[in-house]
């Protein structure tokens, strides 16, 4: 178990081993977004995550991909421990043949999502594969190679967006 939070992209990653049903490589990326300036009175009405595709390879099957929570221990560093605290709830999910390489993919927040969202603080997501998020590989095995889909990270020249559209409650009182 490694943790990378210095590269310029990263991804999903499911890499079969020599032994059927068992794995060498399972990957999944974390999300983490300031969305402190939403401030506590704004409603979010709508959220999409957008991913830049950097490449995607489908050797043993085409895994969409899904957002959901995350939880690491710092929102400003990775660590292995981190790796298992990613919710098993999809927020929302683009296929594997509508992700594109050399341009944003776009996934639209599902009400779950939204209500994910912080608006005074850090909204925290991840990024996982439908075989990771759902516990099931529904690929075609084949030893020693896998299937992958890479995002441009903060590091890279496309880095991941969360575009909200909020509103913030009208003030109360007279106003002359």
């Amino acid at each position: 178990v490694e943790a990378n939070t210095t590269s310029a992209t990263s991804g999903l990653d499911l890499t079969a081993s020599a032994t059927t049903d068992q794995f060498s490589s399972l990957t999944h990326s974390y999300l983490l977004f300031d969305t402190s300036t939403l401030r506590a009175s704004a409603v979010v009405l709508t959220g999409t995550i957008r991913l830049y595709g950097d490449s995607k390879s489908n050797n043993i099957g085409s895994p969409d991909l899904h957002i959901a929570a995350s939880t690491p221990a710092a929102n400003n560093t990775l660590a292995t421990g981190d790796f298992q605290n990613v919710g098993r709830t999809t927020f929302g999910n683009i296929t594997y043949a509508n992700f594109t390489a050399g341009a944003f993919n776009e996934i639209a927040l599902n009400a779950t999502g939204l209500a994910d969202i912080t608006n005074t603080g850090i909204s925290r997501f991840s990024a996982q594969n439908s075989w990771d998020i759902n516990n099931s590989f529904t690929g075609v095995w084949s030893a020693s190679v896998g299937s992958h889909t890479v995002i441009q990270f903060a590091d890279g020249t496309n880095p991941p967006q969360l575009v909200v559209t909020f509103r913030r409650p009208k003030p109360s009182g007279d106003f002359i």
